[in-house]
C-alpha cells in the first residue's frame, strides 16, 4: 500500500511547525519548492499552493525571479475575536515584565494602529551605493514585508519632504542626510552590523600582519577603518588606490563588498574580508513603531 502524499493542509502544517520552531528564520529564504517536496514526500504544485496560503495570512513575501521570504513568524491565520484579545493581552504582559510602562505601552500600540490603518505614503530608502542599497532593500522588505523606494543619497535633493512622507537609511549615513534635510524628524535610521563570522575574522587577526581597509569613498575609508579597529589592535593601512597606490606587501584586505576591485590588484593579497552589512534585530524590531511616528510629522 502506498504511502499517503501530504495534502496542502499537511503541507501548510508542516510548514508552520518549522517557522515556530525557528527552523525557518524570519528575513531568511525558504528552500525552493522543489526541495520542499522532496523534503515533505509531496510535490511541487502542492507546496506552491501552501505558500500562497502563507502569504494571505501575512508570513511570507514573494519576490519575483528572487525567492520567498519570511516575513513574520508571529502571524496566525483565522483568529476569531477571543483569540485576537488573547494576543493583544499576552502582548500587553511581555511589555510589562520586559519594564514598559503604560504610557510606552499605549505609544507602542498606538504607532502600529497608525502604521495599519492610515498607512505611511511614500517610503525611500537611501544609501550611497547600488550594491548596497539593492542589498539592505532587500533585507528591510523580506524582514518587516514594508515596501521601500529605493534612491541613491546623491539623487536626494533639498526639499525631498514634499515628494517623500519618510527617508530610512543606515546610521551611518545620518550625517549625509543632514546636508539636505531641514530636520531628521521624518528620517528613520537603521543599524546595520557586519556578520558575527566576520567580526570573529577581525578578532582573530595576528597583529605581525600587515592589515589595509579600503572603500569606495573618503568617508567609508573612516568607516572601515574605526570599525576594524574596534577588534584589531594593530596598524592600518588606508592605500588610496585612485591615486594610483598599490596594495604591494598587504596581507589581508579589509573592504565593503560595494568596492570592486581588479583581480590582479588584489592577487598579492593572502586573505580578503568582506563586510556585508547584516540588519540589527534590535533596530529591526522598532522599525514600524518608529517608521509611523515619522510619518504622522
Amino acid at each position: 500500500m502506498s504511502a499517503k502524499v501530504p495534502s496542502v493542509d499537511d503541507v501548510y502544517a508542516a510548514l508552520l511547525e518549522r517557522i515556530g520552531a525557528g527552523i525557518i528564520e524570519v528575513g531568511s529564504k525558504l528552500p525552493s519548492c522543489r526541495v520542499l517536496a522532496d523534503d515533505l514526500g509531496s510535490n511541487p504544485s502542492t507546496i506552491n499552493r501552501a505558500i500562497r496560503r502563507l502569504s494571505h495570512h501575512g508570513l511570507v513575501r514573494t519576490e519575483p525571479r528572487v525567492g520567498t521570504f519570511l516575513i513574520n513568524a508571529g502571524a496566525t491565520p483565522d483568529l476569531d475575536r477571543n483569540e485576537v484579545e488573547r494576543a493583544i493581552r499576552d502582548a500587553v504582559l511581555a511589555g510589562r515584565r520586559s519594564g514598559l510602562g503604560t504610557a510606552r505601552i499605549r505609544e507602542m500600540f498606538e504607532s502600529v494602529l497608525a502604521v495599519g490603518s492610515r498607512g505611511v505614503g511614500v517610503i525611500a530608502f537611501v544609501e550611497c551605493n547600488p550594491k548596497d542599497l539593492d542589498r539592505m532593500v532587500r533585507l528591510v522588505e523580506n524582514t518587516t514585508g514594508v515596501a521601500l523606494n529605493p534612491m541613491l543619497i546623491s539623487d536626494l535633493g533639498p526639499g525631498w519632504e514634499s515628494e517623500i512622507d519618510v527617508v530610512v537609511t543606515p546610521m551611518f549615513h545620518l550625517a549625509d542626510l543632514m546636508e539636505v534635510s531641514k530636520d531628521l524628524d521624518r528620517v528613520v535610521e537603521l543599524n546595520f552590523i557586519p556578520s558575527a563570522s566576520v567580526l570573529r575574522e577581525l578578532s582573530t587577526l595576528r597583529l605581525s600582519a600587515t592589515v589595509a581597509v579600503v572603500a569606495p569613498t573618503p568617508r567609508g575609508v573612516d568607516r572601515m577603518r574605526a570599525l576594524v579597529s574596534q577588534y584589531y589592535a594593530g596598524p592600518l593601512l588606508t592605500p588610496d588606490l585612485d591615486g594610483g597606490e598599490t596594495l604591494e606587501g598587504v596581507d589581508v584586505l579589509v573592504h565593503p563588498r560595494a568596492i570592486e576591485l581588479d583581480e590582479d590588484l588584489v592577487a598579492g593579497v593572502s586573505k580578503e574580508i568582506v563586510i556585508d552589512w547584516e540588519l540589527d534585530p534590535g533596530s529591526s524590531a522598532t522599525f514600524l513603531s518608529r517608521l509611523a511616528a515619522a510619518a504622522l510629522k
